[in-house]
């Protein structure tokens, strides 16, 4: 697939019957058939506070943000994908510093410093989950232990 053709898509996740979550690839719509958000919409669906959506814009992690004619934000799909994919950097402790500069060089078509930026960011994501598995094995040996000992003693 090529770059151009990426970002024309969204992720979207449904629940199967068995709640697995499935996730696909869809083109995405028409700009101008899509819904505009409020900033409520927006905050309900991503969890951010008004304050901090505003402060994501203020520092340029969002595209410019129309306004109505009374001056409210008016945000797009756009927007709030764009929001999503911060939060999940974010969620994965990159900085926002890091996100801004990774989406500087994507609006800049520096394709490999993208590149290396993510594939760094990922390393630091594998070796953090490594460190969580180690802890998480950890944690089920003494539960294991607990649950004999509770056993033995009756």
């Amino acid at each position: 697939m090529t770059w151009s053709v990426l970002h024309r898509l969204t992720c979207v996740s449904t629940r199967t019957d068995t709640g697995c979550i499935v996730r696909r690839r869809q083109q995405r719509s028409d700009p101008s058939t899509e819904p505009a958000y409020t900033i409520a919409d927006i905050s309900k669906q991503t969890g951010l506070s008004y304050d901090t959506i505003r402060y994501y814009e203020k520092i340029g992690l969002l595209p410019p943000i129309e306004r109505k004619h009374n001056g409210q934000r008016e945000y797009s799909q756009r927007h709030l994908d764009r929001l999503i994919f911060v939060l999940r950097l974010k969620r994965t402790n990159m900085p926002l510093k890091k996100i801004k500069q990774y989406l500087v060089l994507t609006a800049a078509n520096q394709y490999e410093a993208c590149y290396q930026l993510l594939h760094q960011h990922k390393c630091k994501i594998e070796s953090e989950m490594a460190e969580m598995q180690a802890t998480l094995d950890i944690v089920a040996y003494k539960l294991e232990n607990f649950m004999k000992l509770m056993h033995d003693s009756q």
